[in-house]
């Protein structure tokens, strides 16, 4: 993530304290894994391909959701909160649910 962020790989790799080599390794590793080009390597900046702006997404994702669930495993408090999410056409009965879980659990 920091080399989108820096869009420069040297100054990625400075900013992490690790050496420009090592960290272009890594990003060639990755892409390997997935079998995807995930950045275009210019001159002086790179350009996000739409695969890693879409890795880059699911990272963040996933690091939001590391910091809630230590912060929820700190916590002393026990009133279960979160996020439901719900797609299509619900029926009554999930409806129900969805207000009997609101009423009980407002967080």
């Amino acid at each position: 993530m920091k080399v989108t962020k820096e869009e420069n790989i040297t100054r990625a790799a400075e900013s992490l304290h690790i050496l420009q080599p090592y960290l272009s390794k890594q990003l060639m590793e990755l892409e390997n894994e997935f079998g995807k080009q995930l950045l275009i390597r210019g001159k002086r900046k790179i350009i996000l391909t739409e695969d890693e702006i879409i890795l880059r997404k699911r990272a963040e994702e996933i690091l939001s959701l590391v910091k809630k669930t230590e912060s929820d495993l700190n916590s002393n408090n026990p009133q279960i909160s979160g996020e439901i999410a719900i797609s299509g056409n619900p029926t009554m009965t999930v409806l129900n649910a969805a207000s009997h879980l609101r009423i009980h659990y407002p967080d």
